[in-house]
């Protein structure tokens, strides 16, 4: 898949459709405002799991024990570092695209997804920036719940262009673009 954000976009396009603008989330590793929750929590997860096997009683059905453990340990690691590590590669593989008719988001870990919103019809968009610039664009109601997401999901519960830079910049263009679609 390539990188360039705008060679992404363009093979969406329609017949006379042109991009306004193209980008992706911010790269690399990255810490959430859920991640002072998650964090702890995932370590006393891995640390349960590591006093349960120490302290676990030698038997005679090690494969019981296997079985049963694996997937305790499996859930731990993930909570631990795997999480971050899908997020990570879900954003490297996550393009935004804003047309003079409509919004595109195409990302995907093992596939791709495609999803478009006409520019005619939607309704609420809301910008929630930073001092940097990098911000967040929702794309409908914009309840707190809905910027929470399963850890590596890679589907929020609203559409949204998440950790873009110069997202105010972005945010006016889509909402010029609205505006001239009406």
């Amino acid at each position: 898949m390539p990188t360039d954000p705008r060679l992404v976009i363009e093979a969406e396009l329609t017949e006379n459709e042109r991009i306004l603008w193209a980008g992706m989330p911010r790269q690399g590793f990255f810490l959430r405002a859920i991640d002072a929750l998650m964090i702890p929590i995932s370590m006393v997860l891995g640390a349960f799991v590591v006093a349960l096997a120490v302290a676990a009683p030698p038997t005679r059905e090690p494969l019981l024990i296997a079985v049963m453990g694996i997937p305790l340990v499996l859930v731990a690691l993930f909570a631990m570092f795997g999480r971050f590590i899908i997020d990570v590669r879900q954003r490297s593989r996550t393009h935004y695209g804003v047309t003079d008719r409509r919004i595109i988001i195409i990302s995907g870990l093992m596939g791709r997804q495609v999803k478009t919103l006409n520019l005619r019809t939607v309704s609420d968009i809301t910008l929630i920036e930073k001092a940097s610039g990098m911000g967040t664009i929702i794309f409908g109601s914009a309840y707190p719940v809905v910027l929470w997401r399963p850890p590596c999901s890679g589907t929020y519960a609203m559409p949204i262009f998440e950790l873009i830079d110069d997202a105010k910049s972005v945010y006016e263009k889509i909402l010029e673009a609205q505006a001239a679609s009406r």
